[in-house]
Formats: C-alpha cells, sequence, structure tokens
C-alpha cells in the first residue's frame, strides 16, 4: 500500500509490482512520511505519486542518496504517474537499479558518503501552471566510493542507486518549467531501502520462512513444565497387598490437557521492537540548488496518462558522488 500523507501518495515498484513498504512513519516535521522498502542488487525500480482529489499541478522532485535526479512536471488530470530512470537524451533514459555499493578502507582516499545514502525521496510542490522550455540532455555525474567505517552498523554499506540500462521513450524536444505555489515541499515520501537480512535482524520485517522448530521449542518447553505440575494419577489397589507402604502401584500416566488459562508463554515468537534508524538527521526539506551547478533536463516514465518531463539539477559537492 503506498505511503500516504496530505492528500497524496507515493509508492515504489518493481516488476510492475509494488515494493512493499514497511512500519510507515509520520515524522516529526509533518511534512515527511517514511517507510523501509527492501533492496537487493541489480533490483531495478521504478518511483510512483499518486496526485490528490481533486488533482493538481504538481513539480515532483526525486533525490536518491541525496542527489537531485529529476524534476517532474506533473499535469493534474492523471490519477498516477511514475519515473523509471535518468533522462539521457530526447528519447532515451537510464533506468534505475540497486548496485553493490564500492567502499575503500584508504584514509587518504576522498568518501563519497552521505547521511542520505540509502534513501529515496519524492518531494511533492503544488504549480499554478508550466511554461515550456527547451530541453538539453546532459550525462550524469560519474560514481565514486565510500569510506568503510562510515557505513558500518548502518545497513547502508551494501547497496546503492545506480543508473542501468537505457530505454527508449516518447522523444520530446521540450519540457515544461513550473510556476510553483510552494517554496517548499508540501508532501515528502521517504524510503529507507536496505537489504533484507538487515530488516530482519532489526525486526523491523519477518523472516520470509517462519521458523517451525522455534515453535515446537516453545511449545514443547511449555508441555514439560505442565506435566511436571501435575500428579501422576494412581488407580485403586483393589485389595492387592502393598510390599512397602510408600512404593505406590506403577500405573500409566493420565494425559495432560492445557485449559484456557494455562500460562504457556510465546514471548519467543513475538516480533522484536523496532530499533529507529535514529543517526540519520531529517535533511532540511528544501535546497537550493541550482546556485551549485548546471541544470539538465530529462523525461518522465513512458505509457502515463499525461506526457510527464522532468528538469535535473545536479549540486557540486565537496567529495566524489556515486550512483
Amino acid at each position: 500500500m503506498p505511503l500516504k500523507h496530505r492528500g497524496y501518495g507515493a509508492y515504489i515498484s518493481c516488476n510492475d509490482e509494488e515494493v512493499q513498504t514497511h512500519k510507515p512513519k509520520a515524522e516529526k516535521d509533518k511534512v515527511t512520511m517514511s517507510g523501509y522498502i527492501v533492496s537487493e542488487a541489480g533490483m531495478e525500480f521504478k518511483v510512483h505519486w499518486v496526485d490528490s482529489e481533486p488533482p493538481s499541478h504538481l513539480s515532483v522532485e526525486i533525490r536518491m542518496d541525496g542527489r537531485r535526479m529529476g524534476v517532474v512536471s506533473h499535469v493534474k488530470g492523471s490519477s498516477k504517474t511514475s519515473n523509471a530512470g535518468f533522462r539521457v537524451a530526447v528519447d532515451a533514459v537510464n533506468l534505475y537499479h540497486f548496485s553493490p555499493l564500492a567502499t575503500h578502507d584508504d584514509d587518504d582516499l576522498p568518501s563519497a558518503y552521505t547521511q542520505d545514502l540509502g534513501t529515496i525521496e519524492i518531494r511533492l510542490r503544488r504549480a499554478l501552471d508550466f511554461v515550456p522550455v527547451s530541453f538539453t540532455p546532459k550525462k550524469p555525474m560519474p560514481g565514486g566510493s565510500v569510506h568503510e567505517h562510515k557505513t558500518k552498523g548502518r545497513g547502508t554499506g551494501s547497496h546503492c542507486v545506480s543508473l542501468g540500462g537505457k530505454r527508449e521513450v516518447k522523444a520530446s524536444s521540450t519540457v515544461l518549467k513550473p510556476l510553483l505555489i510552494d517554496d517548499k515541499p508540501y508532501a515528502i515520501f521517504r524510503f529507507y531501502y536496505r537489504p533484507r537480512e538487515y530488516l530482519e535482524s532489526k525486526g523491523i520485517i519477518r523472516g520470509r520462512s517462519p521458523s517451525s522448530s522455534s515453535s515446537a521449542t516453545v511449545v514443547g518447553s511449555s508441555r514439560s513444565l505442565a506435566n511436571r505440575n501435575h500428579k501422576r494419577q494412581l488407580p485403586p489397589s483393589e485389595g492387592r497387598p502393598s510390599q512397602v507402604n510408600d512404593s505406590p502401584i506403577p500405573s500409566k500416566r493420565q494425559r495432560t490437557v492445557f485449559e484456557e488459562n494455562d500460562d504457556v508463554s510465546t514471548s519467543d515468537l513475538s516480533t522484536p521492537a523496532v530499533e529507529e534508524d535514529e543517526d540519520r538527521p531529517t535533511p532540511a526539506a528544501d535546497e537550493d540548488e541550482d546556485e551549485n551547478g548546471p541544470t539538465t533536463m530529462a523525461g518522465g516514465q513512458e505509457g502515463d496518462k499525461k506526457e510527464n518531463v522532468v528538469e535535473v539539477c545536479y549540486g557540486q559537492a565537496t567529495n566524489a558522488q556515486f550512483p
């Protein structure tokens, strides 16, 4: 189910199926809704957003690992639309996918680490209208590596977002520049992507297959304890002389029946408490990146009800950036 906030929604998909979002949470800034998704190396994905009712013009900013990947001009009337990649030509995009994160342990090398590593953000601003402008394709910034101690214990040392294969889209020589209502994002949807093993270790998701052995252990231990608390029931003597007064006649044990008030502990089967990712501060809702670098344009995913166009702006960084 998509994350929903302030009348809008967003989700991630893979192979045309929605990726399940776990532990949705409204952040303290009252603008951001966040959640966790499972990432796998080589997994291609799309980002989706859902318009409000009644619909509105939107400027949709897409950020991955802290980098501004594109701005899509969403024309009202499309109830849902998506973006699958960075537009590198008038008629082509490079697809988003998760890839192994390159790391190093050399303190003399620069690190491309950012606090936003491991996140996908969809930022929505409302717009009054759009103005057509010419499209000029640009190349994405090259990637880099991250010092391994920067990602230790955060679950972000396995994957990053990269650009993969090229896909043809509907050609467009112009893009739409939004006339904004909101100076800052009206709604932000943040997805923390992590390997499955990390999410399982933190109790954010359950394992893929339930542990039957663990269940048997819990129930078996309770049954043994109950048996010890029940005394053996002995049949009457029927007049046969007893050899020793304190030696009862052997007999079969009666079956132990659990009543509703029997104390059978199942605490080991419950989901562990979620450990919040408190190391990462909530980033500023808006950044003026146009002052830091060139602006490029890119396009939306083919198949939307309305043609969407993307304006991409990359800011310069003090460290090498990675896709």
